[in-house]
């Protein structure tokens, strides 16, 4: 069965003026900035067709990770992020159900797929000694999903043509063109907007789940840092760690509004600021699975590991390496 297109020369201008202006900065608020047009026609994918990309997006990235093969690990993770997540559905975001993995990498990254698909890196475990930093980077990730700022790419990775068969209700043919597109999803960069919005949402969740904020802030500081040159000469491989800018860019103007909403003042929140620490339950669980995590590196691993938590080190961001304390 071929699927039609119909031509509506009204709406063109619509359509056009959304992927003109999607990577336009300049928000003061949770939703300014960010292409109305755009937001509606990602909002009209539904939850299954949204779970249908996940998936895929999944299995075409699955075999070029290497996991941390560990079902009690991963059970630990996702109630570590359960507090996030639950937040996050009731702010709307477009999922059936989380899935959390363990990636082993030095490179302190963390991406998540539209449905809820979320994957952390060792090196974010490495860099987190009491889990502030890695919570933050969580919530920083719940809040792109929330955001649907995955499935806004691949509307706008579809073309005009098939964006504006979404419009009409036309789910078939904008659902072929995106699974093809899925395998090449975590490589989009995400516009200064989308990251000033997945910001201002991940400090709102770590709020509502009264997780600390402090550690999101930070953790973006240190990759700056480590960008701007000043944590000196690095091996190759903890170079590599600032591939996490390239696609969630970090401006002085951004790092600064990060510093703002940490202190709990842009949400309204001033009591936020008083969590410094995890709760004590889940304090225990993420000790216990950073344990895990360090302990299942090969020495090889752990020499990279300890490369970049050295350069997070020299920038300012406390960390610590697989052996104790630095």
């Amino acid at each position: 069965m071929t699927t039609r297109v119909f031509f509506v020369p009204s709406l063109v201008p619509l359509i056009l003026a959304s992927f003109a202006s999607f990577t336009f900065g300049g928000c003061d608020s949770l939703r300014a900035g960010k292409d109305a047009a755009l937001s509606a026609l990602s909002e009209r994918v539904p939850v299954p067709v949204v779970e249908q990309l996940d998936n895929s997006s999944w299995k075409g990235l699955r075999p070029t990770l290497k996991l941390m093969e560990d079902a009690d690990s991963e059970a630990d993770l996702v109630a570590l992020a359960e507090p996030l997540t639950s937040v996050g559905e009731r702010l709307g975001a477009p999922v059936a159900r989380w899935n959390l993995h363990i990636v082993i990498s030095p490179e302190p990254n963390a991406f998540a797929l539209p449905g809820g698909t979320i994957a952390v890196h060792s090196g974010l475990f490495a860099l987190s000694p009491t889990g502030e930093e890695l919570v933050g980077a969580l919530g920083h990730e719940v809040g792109h999903v929330v955001g649907r700022h995955g499935v806004e790419g691949l509307v706008t990775r579809a073309g005009a043509s098939i964006a504006l068969s979404l419009l009409m209700g036309d789910l078939g043919a904008f659902t072929q063109i995106a699974l093809e597109q899925t395998v090449g999803l975590t490589l989009l960069k995400f516009s200064r907007d989308q990251e000033r919005e997945a910001d201002t949402l991940g400090v709102d969740l770590l709020q509502k789940a009264r997780y600390p904020v402090h550690g999101l802030p930070t953790f973006f500081r240190g990759l700056q840092a480590m960008e701007a040159g000043r944590t000196g000469d690095l091996p190759a491989f903890a170079k590599k760690s600032l591939s996490l800018l390239s696609t969630h860019p970090m401006s002085e103007e951004r790092a600064a509004n990060l510093d703002v909403l940490s202190k709990g003042t842009a949400q309204g929140s001033p009591d936020a600021k008083e969590v410094t620490l995890l709760p004590a339950e889940q304090r225990a669980r993420y000790a216990r699975l950073r344990s895990k995590v360090l302990a299942s590196l090969t020495p090889e691993e752990r020499e990279k590991h300890d490369a970049v938590v050295k350069a997070f080190s020299v920038s300012g961001v406390k960390a610590t390496t697989p052996e104790g304390t630095r």
